[in-house]
């Protein structure tokens, strides 16, 4: 607008505004400086608090930090190793547990909540008032809905608080204050005894039964994507229509409520959808690169695997019908030639938003599973139906050193695998010779388990030639191709025929007990599926994120000539299993990898490969070939830029190496040191 006045004003000079005195250009400027100030003004005044809150990394300073707990949990494994591994003892008898809560309006939530917790939990302690905490009269509406928790009646301890009804009130934290502080009456008069746990959460902050089982130290996460001690809905999404969600932002949010169409039906079903914030702010964040990281949308996931079972026993009852971001970018000031040609490589994938374009997106297919829910009802959830027999299942991978990751892997499948099809080379992808690790320790005790199932084969591989530079050596990925050719041979002397299940991955890219389960006792699967894998970088302390996909399970037709790798289809089965990236034990693993593998050109200097480097790094979860991400756009590029994010988290990994946690001690947080060989 500023500038469109300026140009106007300055062809309407020569023939309107003649110059007769010194002092017309300067009233020009002093009317452009009076507009450009009201718009300032009106900016500020009309986004104040966003203003504040981007702003808020130079007037603010984070609480101080936790101290995670490092968490370990999968199926199946006993409780009194779990609580070994926290440097904890298996009770006698378990503890009585009361689950205090003070409930607004969250009925689908509670539901789940007490469903979940129910074999778990003494008493349900829940506390309503006739008002929220803003002052606004409410009715009692877990009173009125009672009849709906008759499951649990026999452990329902119930309590009102009668709040004087004022309209408004002055500060509506005082009031949670008092409501929390009857809450402790109530716990008592439940029958809370020393010696007991006590769970306080509000309604939508749902623990775990696997951690009141362990009867541990409790923290839920907030919708993070991967499963921790428990799982949090935020309370505006917790009611399935917008007039449950109208009631929750009164309840405790009143003062972010600026404009009245905040408040619009229309408006709320648009932005839940979109994953945006409902007051139109900013995230709360103390540094500049968190802020930006988190601005925007709400990535969506089509993950609902370990969400509490009810959830996943009753998904026609919880399915609901489905009814700015700020571009960032960074003007380069010219640079010296000496940095271009030393980071050249940063560069160009720094603006690589700028001169390339990402894949097409996958479809995600939405994955269903918990913990005792049935076949016929996840298969019926999926809309597939259940076979009779389940299909036969062979396991494809080109192997190269990873012996722990196999042994995982292998451990994990072994119940749903027919055949472990294994094919190694003596050469590298890169043409440099290597030994055949399986071969020399197939014999061993580690995999005697398997060896009735294995059929392993040996590609002769393409040496490079001596001397050879970067422009003479074989092709990497040619050779990589090669082998993956050679494998479809190796499949069809395992036996493997029309209407079997292949898996086709690396080593490092281990699909989930229960995904394959799924898939080889349902019909209706499509031919070729990719796998979303949880990608993890060094270890499972440092998870990078979700959504990577590095598996594929085709349905076998002899019709075709060749089972691959690479990308065959759109769809793509979201929350699969792991994907262990550089997951070595020793260092010199680490070395051999990146000078072996199909992208060793990204070993741009000798001390990349300098162990004590190496180290650093991983146990600092950075990039060890000094990489930025490869992302398209700047977004995403500046949200993954920096360390990887340490997790404590050891929840929902494989069973097997919970199972064997001091073996394996490397792969779980704060085993980041590696021995040299």
């Amino acid at each position: 607008l500023l500038l469109s006045l300026i140009l106007r004003l300055q062809t309407m000079a020569p023939r309107t505004l003649r110059l007769t005195s010194r002092r017309a250009p300067r009233n020009l400027l002093c009317l452009i400086f009076f507009i450009l100030v009201t718009i300032c003004v009106i900016g500020i005044f009309s986004h104040a608090r966003k203003i504040s809150y981007f702003f808020r990394p130079l007037w603010d300073k984070p609480p101080p930090p936790f101290k995670h707990l490092p968490h370990y949990y999968a199926e199946n494994v006993s409780m009194e190793h779990l609580c070994q591994l926290h440097g904890w003892s298996i009770r006698s008898e378990p503890r009585r547990v009361f689950d205090g809560i003070i409930f607004s309006n969250e009925l689908d939530i509670l539901e789940i909540r007490w469903r979940e917790l129910h074999p778990y939990i003494t008493k349900f302690v829940i506390l309503e008032s006739n008002t929220t905490f803003t002052g606004i009269p409410k009715p009692l509406i877990f009173d009125s809905n009672r009849p709906r928790f008759a499951f649990a009646e026999g452990k329902i301890e119930h309590g009102v608080f009668e709040a004087e009804v004022q309209g408004s009130v002055e500060d509506p934290f005082v009031v949670e204050s008092e409501q929390r502080g009857a809450m402790n009456g109530l716990l008592r008069r439940a029958g809370v005894g020393i010696g007991d746990l006590v769970i306080m959460s509000d309604t939508d902050e749902i623990p775990s039964p696997h951690t009141i089982t362990a009867a541990g130290v409790l923290q839920s996460r907030f919708m993070a994507p991967g499963p921790d001690t428990g799982t949090r809905a935020r309370q505006m999404l917790s009611s399935p229509m917008p007039g449950g969600i109208v009631a929750s932002v009164f309840d405790g949010c009143r003062n972010l409520v600026r404009k009245k169409d905040f408040l619009d039906y229309s408006r709320i079903q648009k932005l839940i959808c979109k994953g945006d914030d409902l007051f139109d702010m900013l995230p709360e964040e103390y540094s500049f690169q968190e802020l930006i990281k988190k601005m925007g949308s709400i990535p969506r996931s089509a993950s609902a695997v370990h969400l509490p079972a009810y959830v996943i026993e009753n998904a026609e009852k919880f399915k609901k019908p489905r009814k700015l971001l700020f571009l960032v970018f960074f003007l380069v000031l010219p640079v010296s030639v000496f940095i271009i040609v030393t980071h050249a490589q940063k560069i160009s994938y720094f603006f690589r938003p700028l001169w390339d374009k990402p894949p097409p997106p996958f479809t995600r297919l939405p994955h269903y599973y918990a913990q005792n829910v049935s076949l016929p009802h996840l298969c019926q959830a999926h809309g597939w139906s259940l076979r009779s027999t389940p299909r036969r299942v062979f396991d494809a991978v080109i192997f190269s050193h990873e012996l722990d990751l196999l042994e995982i892997r292998w451990r994990e499948l072994y119940p749903h695998v027919t055949k472990f099809v294994i094919l190694e080379s003596n050469h590298t992808f890169t043409g440099i010779p290597k030994p055949l690790v399986y071969s020399d320790n197939r014999r061993r005790p580690r995999f005697a388990f398997a060896q009735g199932k294995v059929e392993h084969g040996v590609f002769g591989g393409r040496r490079r030639p001596e001397g050879s530079s970067s422009r003479t050596q074989p092709d990497p990925f040619v050779l990589e191709s090669e082998q993956r050719v050679a494998m479809n041979g190796l499949l069809r002397r395992a036996g493997v025929a029309d209407g079997d299940l292949v898996i086709m991955s690396d080593a490092d890219e281990i699909p989930s007990p229960h995904t394959v389960r799924l898939l080889r006792w349902c019909d209706g699967i499509p031919p070729v599926l990719h796998l979303e894998l949880k990608h993890y970088m060094y270890s499972f302390e440092f998870p990078v994120d979700y959504s990577s996909w590095r598996a594929s399970i085709h349905v076998f037709s002899s019709g075709r000539t060749w089972y691959r790798h690479s990308r065959q289809a759109d769809v793509i089965f979201s929350d699969a299993g792991w994907h262990c990236s550089f997951c070595f034990r020793r260092l010199e693993d680490f070395v051999f990898k990146m000078t072996a593998y199909s992208h060793a050109d990204r070993v741009r200097k000798k001390d990349f490969l300098d162990h004590s480097r190496i180290q650093k790094l991983i146990c600092k979860g950075d990039d060890l070939f000094d990489m930025l991400p490869e992302e398209y756009s700047f977004h995403e590029l500046i949200k993954k830029m920096g360390s990887i994010p340490r997790s404590a988290s050891a929840v929902h990994l494989p069973a097997y190496l919970i199972e064997n946690a001091d073996k394996f001690r490397f792969l779980l947080p704060g085993g980041c040191l590696r021995t040299p060989e």
